[in-house]
């Protein structure tokens, strides 16, 4: 065999090993990310709110927590398990993720308690409207491709109704250990047509012709939709508006999804998303 024909099955060779290494650490990199596991606990308390300084009655306090399980041999869930505290429970516990959540849960009760006490009437006897439990939670909506979403909720109960108190969502890159924002995703020139797209999305839902129809339903704010709270899902992006944010609180949590066949001419190049779809 002459030496140019030795030089070529080598150089042939070597590239068929680099691109079976390559594969190779695909594979377990994806690997890794599917078997990250959700772990979770439920806390259940009890808090009493004081409606003077003679009055007070019990309120009941329900945590449940979805998050990442703590597993030292897997870099992936570590990167996730550390946002998770860092960000969605603001806390940087050294004695781990379920200390953490301990704490959070505890804070949280005692903010809503003292919001509680400071509204309630002093003169009213009853209890009707009056909230009966306090309820935390954390749950994971998505975890797909490097991608990771989970929703964080506070919200009591009433005799006749649940309201909410706060909703976020929480997008996360895990290969890159940040939270996604909407800049991350969309190009900043083509907001206001992410805008259009959920008013008309709006639009068609409630079987109407245009934004003013919006307006005279109760969507008071449409023209100044804040974007940042989404979470992803198999078929696109949904944006989600707490009551009052844009619309009346009779109309309550407004949802919007948006699939990705209409939102790709507006991602950023090379987006995070782009394996989505």
């Amino acid at each position: 065999m002459n030496r140019s024909k030795l030089f070529l099955l080598t150089v042939l060779f070597l590239g068929i090993s680099l691109f079976s290494c390559s594969t190779n650490e695909n594979q377990a990199q994806n690997s890794e990310l599917k078997n990250i596991e959700v772990d979770s606990l439920t806390i259940n308390d009890t808090t009493r709110l004081s409606v003077s300084t003679l009055k007070s009655y019990p309120i009941k306090v329900r945590g449940y927590y979805e998050f990442p399980k703590e597993d030292s041999t897997n870099e992936w869930s570590s990167r996730l398990a550390k946002l998770y505290t860092d960000i969605i429970l603001e806390k940087n516990d050294s004695n781990g993720i379920k200390s953490a959540i301990q704490q959070f849960n505890a804070d949280v009760t005692k903010i809503v308690s003292n919001q509680f006490s400071d509204t309630l009437e002093i003169a009213d006897e009853s209890r009707q409207q009056k909230p009966q439990q306090i309820n935390i939670r954390t749950t994971q909506v998505y975890n797909n491709k490097n991608i990771a979403c989970f929703c964080k909720d506070i919200f009591y109960t009433t005799k006749n109704d649940n309201a909410i108190i706060s909703k976020s969502y929480f997008t996360f890159d895990i290969a890159n250990s940040k939270q996604i924002s909407i800049d991350d995703i969309f190009q900043t020139a083509r907001i206001d047509k992410l805008k259009d797209l959920l008013q008309k999305k709006l639009i068609e839902r409630e079987h109407v012709t245009e934004t003013n129809d919006l307006i005279d339903m109760g969507y008071f704010n449409i023209e100044n939709m804040n974007f940042q709270n989404f979470y992803l899902t198999k078929n696109g992006i949904t944006f989600v508006f707490e009551p009052y944010e844009i619309a009346c609180y009779a109309l309550g949590e407004i949802s919007i999804e948006l699939p990705f066949s209409v939102l790709a001419p507006l991602l950023t190049e090379n987006s995070i998303l782009s394996d989505l779809y």
